[in-house]
């Protein structure tokens, strides 16, 4: 019973700070809705878009879908339903409003070059990629050698709550063992 106890205060910890964690993920959120909603108000009112409009609009896009996913990944304590739909409905109306105006302009404006655009930026491109590449390679063989592999999680359903529930399950029962 002691070491039940003990392992209390460690979990409500552990979940006040997950709760943090999702504070903070929906105040990046909520950081990226206004900047869609910016974009929005501004690309509506004019009549010519621009390629950069475009780039700009997609862009808007994958940050919000990225995000999406990061908490997916990464929040135990799931954010409201109603919240997560904002930012699905937020990214496809910028998805809608890029195919809109990419019909409107006949061929002049393109999706594609916004995707191009992203990779091709000089702020992201690097100079030695095949140096750093040779790197990481050989770290992770390095780091394969050296360590013996993660056990994988198996858990019903596969998402984070259950796999945290269920590492929290495995180390208590391990602890109680001792």
């Amino acid at each position: 019973g002691g070491t039940v106890i003990k392992w209390c205060s460690l979990v409500f910890d552990w979940i006040r700070g997950d709760a943090k964690e999702k504070d903070n993920w929906e105040q990046r959120a909520n950081e990226l809705l206004l900047a869609c909603n910016d974009f929005i108000d501004t690309s509506t009112v004019e009549t010519n878009v621009t390629q950069t409009e475009i780039n700009v609009a997609y862009q808007h896009c994958e940050k919000l879908r990225l995000h999406l996913c990061e908490g997916r990944d990464v929040l135990v304590v799931a954010p409201e339903k109603t919240f997560i739909e904002t930012l699905k409905d937020k990214s496809n109306e910028l998805e809608k409003w890029s195919q809109d105006q990419i019909v409107k302009s006949e061929g002049s404006l393109s999706l594609k070059m916004a995707k191009l655009d992203r990779y091709e930026d000089p702020k992201t491109a690097l100079q030695e990629r095949g140096e750093f590449l040779d790197s990481l390679i050989l770290r992770r063989k390095l780091h394969s050698s050296t360590k013996k592999p993660a056990e994988p999680l198996i858990c019903s359903d596969g998402d984070v709550r259950s796999r945290a529930r269920f590492k929290i399950e495995k180390l208590m029962k391990k602890v109680m063992r001792m």
